[in-house]
């Protein structure tokens, strides 16, 4: 999931990897006017960057509109067994479930790791 706010910019929540990324708490950019952060933002949702990787650091997205077929508004790819359970990240292992009620199920797999600066 990325999200935005003024002060933040630009937030990328990773529900697969469990992984929270928000480069302005720890680099902040002062001068930078909110509306380009957010011109950026949208501008750059469908990048490469965003697709994750299986087991095999091979990018899913593509792979699993052939397997499972595009999702719904309000859908995403969930892992059937969460990785922080067991399950593997595969294709085999996602399948296209509600935004809420999947992400709901895995943010309560496994805590997300304690919010520390890149080299600290």
């Amino acid at each position: 999931m990325v999200a935005w706010n003024e002060d933040y910019k630009v937030v990328e929540i990773n529900m697969l990897y469990g992984r929270v990324n928000c480069p302005e708490l720890f680099s902040p950019e002062p001068d930078m006017d909110p509306k380009i952060t957010l011109g950026i933002a949208i501008g750059s949702v469908n990048a490469d960057s965003y697709d994750n990787p299986d087991e095999d650091g091979k990018p899913m997205f593509k792979r699993l509109m052939l397997a499972h077929g595009e999702l719904e508004v309000g859908q995403i790819y969930a892992s059937k067994l969460h990785p922080a359970l067991g399950g593997p990240i595969t294709i085999d292992n996602l399948r296209p479930a509600g935004a809420l009620a999947a992400m709901t199920i895995a943010a309560q797999a496994a805590p997300f790791p304690a919010i520390r600066e890149v080299g600290a």
